[in-house]
């Protein structure tokens, strides 16, 4: 085997090597980032009296991703602003709110004027009917009929015109 020991990321607690008939280093004493950790490993190899020859197998995890942890200043600054964009946020609020109250509004307003179309169009259908009632109703033969009830009948002869003298 070569002296080197391949490294691919960096290291982390989760990485564990099997040594020969050694305990394997333990993940306490496990370095955590690039070159210096592989000096680090290779000085406690020699410290245990282990070579290359005792490595046997090489077994490697990969690493967790790392929560990033936000400190308090981050924290802090996105409260501040927040805070400072409060009035800017209730506006959007209210803005959703007349958007919403408004499309509330219209679709009201398009059903009454469905409901007054249809009215309309009753209205319209009652009109044309009374209309051809009456063309009917006042037609010579239809008044005749309904005035000989009353007595009165109908001119078989010219009307006379009176003058003053």
């Amino acid at each position: 085997m070569k002296n080197d020991f391949p490294i691919e990321h960096e290291f982390s607690l989760e990485h564990v090597f099997h040594l020969g008939e050694e305990a394997p280093i333990k993940k306490e004493e496990m370095p955590r980032q690039g070159d210096a950790a592989l000096e680090s490993v290779k000085e406690r190899m020699e410290e245990r009296g282990l070579g290359e020859e005792s490595v046997e197998e090489e077994q490697v995890v990969k690493p967790k991703r790392r929560r990033r942890r936000r400190n308090k200043s981050m924290r802090y600054t996105s409260t501040l602003l927040l805070i400072k964009n409060l009035p800017y946020i209730f506006f959007l609020g209210f803005l959703a709110i007349l958007y919403i109250a408004n499309a509330h509004y219209a679709e009201k307003k398009v059903r009454q004027i469905q409901v007054l179309q249809k009215e309309l169009k009753e209205q319209r259908w009652r009109y044309m009917s009374m209309k051809s009632d009456l063309m009917y109703k006042s037609k010579q033969v239809e008044v005749a009929k309904m005035v000989k009830s009353i007595g009165l009948k109908e001119l078989t002869n010219k009307p006379k015109k009176i003058t003053l003298k």
